[in-house]
């Protein structure tokens, strides 16, 4: 991440593998690398805002402590959310219009675990679109327990955002 360049910034949140590291190590290692922690909190980031919501399952977050800090953020800029586990997506569509990126389900990392994963997470893998938000659920980059994946491709997407014309 140090040879990553951005003109708006580095930004990120807390997944569980966070918590497990240890809350005060790992935002060290954002530090260090110049990537600014959102943990129930947005930023104005050029014409946008972007809120990072700490982990929803290790916080023991519920659907109305989501939707208090989605409100707490608002300032009628367009808001992307990064919440690391796909959960309580018609809550937060409900909730406004939003942009969510989320992780976690590594899209099952190894076959037949896509299988159980989708049972837990019915938002597994992809862009999902409810009422006017859009979420997507990357495979991301890394594993949990083996490091290695079979059918589930890891992923860095890129997102080009335009205007509405």
């Amino acid at each position: 991440a140090s040879r990553i360049k951005s003109r708006l910034g580095l930004y990120g949140s807390l997944g569980n593998h966070e918590y497990y590291y240890g809350l005060d190590k790992a935002a060290g290692c954002y530090k260090a690398f110049g990537i600014k922690l959102l943990k129930n909190e947005s930023a104005l980031v050029g014409d946008f805002r972007l809120t990072g919501l700490g982990d929803i399952h290790t916080e023991h977050m519920t659907e109305g402590d989501v939707v208090r800090v989605l409100e707490h953020n608002r300032n009628g800029k367009f808001t992307i959310v990064m919440s690391h586990q796909p959960v309580f997506y018609k809550t937060i569509a409900a909730a406004g219009d939003y942009l969510v990126f989320s992780g976690h389900t590594h899209r099952g990392q190894i076959f037949p675990f896509n299988i159980f994963t989708r049972l837990f997470y019915p938002y597994f893998y992809g862009l999902y679109r409810i009422n006017n938000s859009a979420f997507y659920v990357t495979s991301g980059t890394g594993s949990w327990g083996p490091p290695l994946r079979w059918l589930a491709p890891a992923e860095i997407p890129v997102i080009t955002l335009t205007a509405a014309k």
